[in-house]
């Protein structure tokens, strides 16, 4: 068999971003018959890759390598330790521009950022009492009370900081403002307001498809001068730079003028992604996953902390007039969630079109006034650009007023 060596794995890096968002803008059921005919066009164009024998052999190969590169998945060989969170920052590690171009476009490509910064934070924590109670009461971000749509998610990460970092924030400075009191008491709930800021920035921003995705459908609800289909083409530098400045400039979960938005998430305790270690050291990693996963595990001690989540998640939809919730991953825990929390609650299958990406909507509103949405997790590989395009569509049509606002 044929080794894999360095200029091979440099083409397939250099190809590597154009491969992801490709795959990502297909319909369901076509990816792995596509797959294989993009290789077989790739090995036109270097024939040395024609060394591995058919398109299969490749296709396994980069598919390795997108999750090697994004920190989520362990070395086959020593050698290839070079590439381990290479997507996180490729100057980092590559001096020679061999894969400059590929640094272009990994806004839009990489689960996290943080996932080296993670990997050199070798020390666990020991939650304390008071940490925990404050992380099972922290409800999310955003101006909860003009909030027109939230986004629910599976857990937090760790926005380029440390885990012991985030427990600062989330314990202390956010827990500062008697004014983002679940009725006046943290201990019922409360919340952070993002800061916007209405100049144009170049600050950084955390590359998480997540964020880039959700982005661009809030934008594409707000400029509906606009096709909707031109917030979700791969390859638009113009609409590129204004979704990244969107996000800079903390066009959510804040009180930017527009719609407004907030994040919650249902489990308590920030990771760097949902494949890494939990990083403290008094939690029982499966016992803690089993019982947000409601798996009926006897005298399973975080039993408890589901109940919290249940009530604070409750009473923060029946404070607040919230008109969509958009629930991204773990289908199945979700709905079981909801039915924990609203017993009659049901759920209507509906499959978007062109994409063939499912969603469930409920039938009837939760709470004080909120239709739930539910979807596979918001990024490339699973909901991908044109699960997000016809999700915007659909909202768009059935579930909110036109907006005239514009970027």
């Amino acid at each position: 068999m044929a080794n894999w060596t360095a200029e091979k794995n440099a083409i397939c890096f250099y190809e590597l971003k154009d491969y992801i968002k490709y795959l990502s803008t297909l319909d369901a059921g076509t990816v792995t018959n596509e797959k294989i005919s993009y290789i077989n066009r790739l090995i036109n164009n270097y024939p040395l890759l024609k060394e591995h024998g058919n398109a299969s052999t490749i296709v396994q190969h980069m598919d390795y390598l997108y999750a090697l590169s994004l920190g989520e998945k362990g070395t086959r060989t020593e050698k290839d330790k070079c590439y381990f969170g290479i997507l996180n920052n490729p100057n980092k590690y590559v001096s020679d521009g061999t894969l400059e171009e590929v640094g272009e476009d990994l806004e839009e490509m990489n689960e996290q950022t943080e996932i080296d910064i993670a990997e050199q934070e070798t020390e666990d924590i020991s939650l304390s009492d008071n940490q925990v109670d404050s992380l099972l009461s922290f409800i999310g971000y955003g101006n909860l009370s003009e909030a027109n749509i939230a986004f629910f998610g599976n857990e937090g990460g760790l926005g380029g900081k440390t885990p012991k970092e985030n427990i600062d924030l989330l314990t202390n400075l956010y827990k500062k403002y008697p004014n983002q009191y679940l009725d006046g008491k943290w201990e019922d709930g409360y919340w952070n307001v993002e800061k916007w800021n209405s100049e144009e920035s170049q600050e950084p921003v955390p590359n998480s498809p997540f964020l880039y995705l959700s982005s661009r459908i809030i934008l594409a609800l707000e400029n509906q001068e606009k096709p909707i289909d031109t917030w979700f083409k791969t390859g638009d530098s113009y609409t590129r730079s204004i979704v990244r400045n969107f996000i800079a400039t903390g066009g959510l979960y804040s009180n930017r003028p527009g719609i407004k938005t907030a994040l919650f998430d249902w489990r308590p305790l920030p990771r760097s992604n949902q494949r890494s270690p939990i990083p403290y050291s008094n939690v029982d990693k499966k016992k803690y996953l089993d019982a947000f996963a409601f798996k009926n595990t006897p005298n399973n001690p975080y039993s408890e902390w589901v109940q919290k989540r249940i009530k604070v998640i409750k009473n923060t939809f029946n404070k607040f007039d919230i008109d969509i919730l958009l629930s991204f991953g773990e289908v199945d825990t979700k709905k079981q969630l909801f039915k924990n929390i609203w017993e009659n609650v049901e759920f209507e299958h509906i499959v978007l079109e062109p994409s063939n990406k499912e969603i469930h909507i409920s039938k009837s509103k939760v709470g004080k006034n909120t239709t739930i949405i539910l979807a596979k997790f918001l990024s490339y590989e699973h909901f991908g650009y044109a699960g997000a395009r016809d999700l915007t569509k659909y909202i768009q049509n059935h579930l909110i007023s036109k907006k005239n606002t514009s970027v």
